[in-house]
């Protein structure tokens, strides 16, 4: 008999059916959650009606929230370490921290910049400048930090290497620009790419007429939206390729939100999803009264949640009772707004959780759940049933 059951348990775990205990790793989505720690909380809980502090690294577990900056190892409840930051650099909605390569970037309210360690916190560099607005690019030896000042005239773009804080190069513009991700800056005449390595132009393109534009890059395109104008709410897409245009459609979308992910433009009863990459469009339909919540959620106050896009699907959940919807995609399930809080919702097994009065909820992995409760960090995870 013992000859027989090595060979069959070789066969079973080729097979893919057979699990050894010690590499078993319990999930959210399949296991009971326990609370596996509850720690004072190194931040405040979000203002604003938030539902999520206004800053998460989850590589480095840095959340910031106010004049409140701390590392957490959300596997543990343990705080590595924390900082309160001084009024100029408080994070808020408007006034974001950034992180590039092994380096925490928190822009000054008024142009200045204070770069530390993502991992320990320390500080690296702050450099003061008289008003302006901070952005990173680049990577590895050459990543940078921008610093951005306009006035009437136009603009200076100062980059400071990451590393040590030091100028390595300097470039004016004769119009007010933008910088936004990839180092493409926008203005009302042009809209031009530059090199991180140094500053010099990559390539230019007029701005397109109508409102400011609103750019959205991906992996190897960018998409120019001109948001809607107009009675008929006409909305431009454009899709650029180094400078060259290679699509371009003109659609209604009356209520545009470039907030969403991808290029979703909703209006009454339907949503153009378009590819980003080809310009190609499809419309799906939604149902009486339903607004985007995400990407994939949409809601209504007759209907409730669903899940719009490729399998459409109802969530049995109760509206939130402040009528304010809100949807964070966990594992194989959501968190949502619902009733006087947020619930933890899964196709599979329904209902799992019922978070009162917590706020700041937060996914690490596919075995914690983290939320904030007053002044209380609390983490919750997935552990195997007894056998």
């Amino acid at each position: 008999m013992r000859r027989l059951l090595v060979p069959l348990l070789a066969v079973l775990t080729v097979a893919g059916c057979w699990v050894p205990p010690e590499a078993y790793e319990p999930t959210l989505a399949n296991e009971p959650l326990v609370e596996m720690y509850r720690v004072a909380s190194p931040v405040p809980a979000p203002a604003e009606g938030r539902r999520q502090w206004v800053f998460t690294d989850r590589e480095s577990g840095v959340v910031a929230e106010g004049n409140k900056l701390a590392s957490v190892d959300f596997e543990t409840g343990l705080v590595r370490w924390m900082k309160t930051l001084p009024g100029n650099y408080a994070a808020t909605s408007a006034n974001r921290p950034m992180v590039l390569e092994g380096h925490l970037v928190l822009p000054g309210r008024d142009g200045s910049v204070r770069v530390m360690s993502r991992w320990s916190g320390d500080p690296a560099w702050e450099r003061r400048s008289p008003g302006g607005r901070i952005t990173v690019a680049g990577s590895g030896p050459e990543a940078i930090v921008v610093h951005t000042r306009c006035d009437e005239r136009g603009c200076d773009l100062t980059a400071l290497l990451l590393e040590s804080g030091r100028q390595v190069w300097k470039v004016s513009t004769t119009e007010r620009v933008t910088l936004t991700e990839g180092l493409i800056a926008v203005g009302r005449k042009t809209i031009v790419a530059r090199s991180p390595l140094d500053g010099r132009t990559l390539w230019t393109i007029n701005t397109p007429p109508g409102p400011m534009p609103v750019l959205k890059p991906s992996l190897y395109r960018l998409a120019v939206i001109t948001p809607p104008s107009g009675p008929d709410c006409r909305i431009t897409l454009r899709g650029f390729e180094s400078g060259t245009q290679v699509w371009r459609q003109n659609l209604r979308s009356c209520d545009f939100d470039p907030t969403l992910d991808g290029l979703n433009l909703p209006e009454p009863g339907r949503v153009t999803v378009l590819d980003e990459y080809h310009g190609t469009f499809r419309v799906k339909h939604l149902n009486p009264g339903e607004q985007l919540v995400t990407a994939d959620l949409a809601w209504s106050p007759t209907g409730g949640y669903r899940i719009w896009r490729e399998f459409p699907e109802s969530i049995g959940v109760p509206a939130p009772d402040d009528g304010r919807p809100w949807g964070l995609k966990a594992g194989s399930g959501w968190l949502l707004a619902s009733g006087p809080g947020v619930v933890f919702y899964d196709f599979s097994r329904g209902m799992r959780r019922n978070f009162g009065g917590a706020t700041a909820f937060h996914l690490h992995g596919s075995n914690r759940l983290i939320y904030q409760v007053g002044d209380q960090l609390v983490g919750l995870g997935a552990v195997r049933p007894p056998s």
